[in-house]
């Protein structure tokens, strides 16, 4: 059992808080300290230290934690997102063996390439137990194989998405009322007949572009029709042909998000990011570029709102403000590409 920790702050410690909280980004303090091994009343006295300190290493702590939480919830709600829209996920590919028979059977074990080890002959099947990625026999070092999976389009993501982006009226706002012995569908909105329309011919062009069954598209597409404010029963196969009209391309762009990257943070001269001049303000190592813009302005406001005497709960708010207003005058530039060019 590993031994309840009460001294001072180290890089250890603070290192060991960090990979637990990226590995649980739903866990409340005390069990983040527990699980890190450390008294919750010691780490309690380090965040308020940190909350109240303007530098330091129990303000970098307090910072890093909120970081942290931020690029593993971007990260996995775009790992989400990609399990909605389709496209291409790269995992670690597992390794191949062969039975007396010679049939290929898999297992659990990554695979990894020694291409390039100073002994060509040697068949690196023996590995350390504290070093999978390290040879035995020739001591060589190898590096994970990672291999791309294509995803399909999942109806139930997509539908979780756009209920959160672009939510549509649900039947309990509606009102049902009998006129002249017919009866007719009252919809309280006040978005206009046209901006609706739009709206709804937005939704049924992402769906169109992911291949579903044609007679849930139909489905999907008359509940449209129906929704919309002054809808006739007689009106609906025509307001369906006016949303198909309506409803542009949507081009689907998976984006790989597994590995890691080094991005160089700038800011534009305008408000709106709209300008040519982008002056580097710092670097930041994330799985995406709006996950590196994300967690270096978090650490930014945080800097920025140091001296200002506000309660943690507070600060958050203010931060969270910062962040959604500076992210339009922000890019991640690739680090890889920054070089090349």
């Amino acid at each position: 059992m590993m031994e309840t920790y009460r001294g001072k702050l180290t890089d250890e410690i603070k290192q060991r808080l960090l990979d637990v909280q990226r590995k649980n980004p739903g866990a409340d303090y005390r069990t983040l300290a527990n699980l890190a091994g450390v008294a919750i009343r010691t780490f309690q006295r380090w965040l308020r230290a940190g909350m109240e300190a303007k530098s330091g290493r129990y303000h970098d702590l307090f910072v890093a934690l909120d970081r942290t939480r931020d690029e593993t919830i971007a990260f996995l709600k775009g790992r989400h997102l990609l399990l909605g829209t389709g496209g291409l996920l790269r995992s670690p590919a597992t390794k191949t063996h062969f039975d007396d028979h010679g049939r290929p059977y898999t297992t659990d074990e990554a695979e990894y390439d020694f291409s390039g080890a100073e002994d060509p002959s040697c068949p690196h099947e023996r590995r350390l137990p504290e070093r999978p990625d390290m040879c035995a026999t020739c001591g060589a070092v190898g590096r994970v194989v990672y291999k791309d999976h294509v995803v399909k389009p999942n109806a139930s993501a997509l539908e979780f998405h756009l209920a959160r982006l672009d939510p549509v009226a649900t039947p309990a706002t509606h009102h049902e009322h009998h006129v002249s012995g017919r009866v007719e569908l009252e919809h309280r909105a006040e978005t206009s007949t046209a901006e609706w329309l739009r709206r709804l011919a937005g939704g049924y062009a992402i769906l169109a572009e992911t291949n579903l069954p044609e007679s849930f598209l139909d489905r999907t597409l008359t509940g449209f029709a129906q929704t919309v404010p002054g809808a006739q029963p007689k009106q609906v196969n025509e307001i369906k042909s006016a949303l198909k009209r309506l409803a542009a391309p949507v081009e689907m762009v998976a984006t790989v998000i597994s590995d890691k990257s080094d991005f160089s943070i700038e800011m534009s001269e305008t408000e709106d990011g709209t300008g040519g001049v982008w002056e580097k303000i710092g670097d930041q190592t994330a799985s995406s570029p709006e996950s590196a813009c994300r967690g270096f302005l978090v650490a930014y406001c945080h800097g920025r709102l140091a001296d200002k005497d506000l309660t943690a709960e507070k600060k958050r708010e203010t931060v969270s403000k910062l962040v959604s207003k500076f992210l339009r005058r922000v890019r991640a530039v690739p680090k890889t590409v920054e070089s090349a060019e």
